[in-house]
């Protein structure tokens, strides 16, 4: 029968590695050492100065906490030296709960700021590059074709919810609404190549290339119709393909 678990040098490093790699993990082992202290503490009292439970409890947390309150009662010279060894540990196992409990809840709204500030100077930076207007099913065959053919892009899109992901995949992107002028120049509409807009319904497409046509009136436009007597109305405002989601390739995008 194999072993569940081998106390080997090799076992115990391999887990105090993947412990010192995992913040979680590390958060564990700091509480676990804190809880180990206090009992350490409280028997070492107990038996040392010879308190009661009580005593020695509250001995423990206030050497631990270092706040300063009155001994309980006059230590010993041996009591001194174990209240020394305990203030030495619980400062260092405190700290490094803390620590780690701080990294643990702020290290993700931290991480998602310095991401946030990348992406934002990579759109800043980009040109001659197209503007996807809409993550849906079409747009995200819009930025499957993009991307194979290695062409620069910054997609635009009003669900806040799609933060995250987007960020996980390093797609330059905007929150916003594709119809509003600020958006467009956000994503960089007067540097951009092309813009091609494949929001859900007609209206908003009809308002995003309008809105895009009067910032760049030489801007190459590819809008996405639903309903067909739409399509009048979006070549009117400005576009210069429209084309129904089951024809949109790659290859009108070039």
């Amino acid at each position: 029968m194999r072993k569940l678990w081998s106390t080997s040098p090799e076992n115990i490093v391999r887990w105090a590695r993947e412990a010192w790699n995992n913040p979680l993990r590390r958060l564990q082992v700091a509480i676990l050492a804190l809880v180990l202290l206090i009992v350490y503490a409280t028997v070492g009292y107990m038996l040392i100065e010879k308190m009661n439970a009580v005593d020695a409890l509250y001995m423990t947390a206030i050497t631990i906490t270092t706040v300063g309150f009155g001994e309980v009662r006059p230590l010993s010279p041996a009591g001194r030296v174990f209240t020394i060894s305990v203030i030495l540990l619980g400062v260092g196992i405190a700290t490094t709960a803390i620590t780690e409990g701080l990294r643990l809840a702020l290290e993700p709204v931290l991480w998602t700021t310095f991401q946030r500030r990348r992406m934002e100077k990579t759109v800043k930076a980009l040109e001659n590059h197209y503007i996807v207007c809409g993550y849906g099913r079409v747009g995200r065959q819009v930025v499957r074709d993009l991307r194979a053919r290695r062409a620069e892009f910054v997609l635009i899109d009003s669900d806040e919810g799609l933060e995250e992901r987007l960020l996980e995949a390093r797609f330059p992107f905007v929150i916003g609404d594709a119809t509003r002028e600020e958006t467009l120049i956000e994503a960089g509409i007067h540097r951009a190549r092309g813009l091609v807009t494949v929001l859900t319904n007609d209206a908003d497409n009809i308002m995003t290339v309008l809105t895009a046509r009067m910032l760049r009136p030489d801007l190459s436009i590819i809008s996405r119709v639903v309903r067909v007597e739409s399509e009048q109305k979006l070549r009117a405002v400005g576009a210069h393909h429209v084309i129904n989601p089951y024809q949109i390739g790659g290859h009108r995008l070039a």
